[in-house]
């Protein structure tokens, strides 16, 4: 069958066209060729198989039905099995053991080995317990009871017992540091303890050493000269006033000197 109806102007044209009847599913057959006209121009030949006359389809049902009765089988290229009366061959009972079966034992239980993890990198451990034919879960040696994996006999090798690890060091942090607690002791402005219960007023007045409070020397030298006159009453009425460090430590002189006078009182 030729499409007559339509001709196109090169091979290319026309071929685009049959691919797409065929792509839309409306093409009237499968295959199909380009012929070229006499005037020069392209046309599509569709090939369309036509189907069997009734004479074709009559002989073919006879030849069939004559090879049925016939009873001969078709001739294959394939030849009949051959078949052997010889016994067959004693199986080999020389042959080697598994591997499997041979490591069975190799690792019981306790056994010190060594599990090789890679190339160059390998840890010591003790086989815990047999889990199949081929493997084994070992605690690796310095880690939690927990702390196992499983291992072939690929992998495993004997080892000795390592020597006990020994306990590291605390490691220090280097934000923070360990102070030592200070023994008690009392400042340098106050009095002496045992000169407190001996009831005995020092010879000098603390010294203040800071150069931007020089004026609190005063105020020691002050409660210093009331003590060593024994003019009490002015030691218990020196008003401090202020709420610094140096004035807490005027006061804490003059509590000290009050304590020294009733520790002396007492001893009379």
């Amino acid at each position: 069958m030729t499409n007559t109806a339509v001709s196109y102007g090169n091979r290319a044209n026309a071929r685009r066209a049959a691919e797409k009847l065929l792509t839309a599913g409306i093409a009237p057959a499968v295959d199909y060729g380009i012929t070229l006209r006499e005037d020069g121009r392209f046309v599509i030949k569709w090939k369309v198989n036509s189907a069997p006359t009734t004479e074709q389809v009559e002989a073919e049902l006879t030849a069939a039905t004559e090879a049925a009765t016939s009873g001969s089988a078709p001739e294959t290229g394939a030849e009949p099995a051959v078949t052997s009366d010889s016994e067959p061959a004693a199986a080999d009972t020389t042959r080697t053991e598994p591997e499997s079966a041979v490591a069975e034992n190799s690792f019981p239980a306790g056994t010190w080995v060594k599990v090789r993890k890679g190339k160059r990198k390998a840890i010591v451990g003790q086989v815990t317990q047999r889990i199949g034919s081929n493997t084994w879960r070992v605690h690796e040696f310095g880690k939690p009871e927990s702390w196992t994996q499983l291992a072939t006999a690929a992998q495993l090798s004997c080892a000795e017992e390592p020597a006990p690890e020994a306990p590291k060091p605390a490691r220090r942090s280097r934000r923070s540091t360990t102070i030592t607690p200070a023994k008690p002791s009392r400042s340098q402005y106050a009095i002496n303890a045992d000169m407190i219960a001996a009831g005995k007023v020092p010879e000098k007045p603390p010294v203040v050493t800071s150069k931007a409070n020089p004026h609190y020397q005063k105020r020691f030298d002050t409660l210093h000269g009331y003590a060593a006159a024994g003019d009490w009453d002015s030691v218990r009425d020196y008003k401090v006033t202020g709420s610094n460090s140096y004035s807490k430590m005027v006061a804490r002189y003059r509590q000290d000197l009050l304590a020294l006078h009733a520790a002396s009182e007492v001893a009379q």
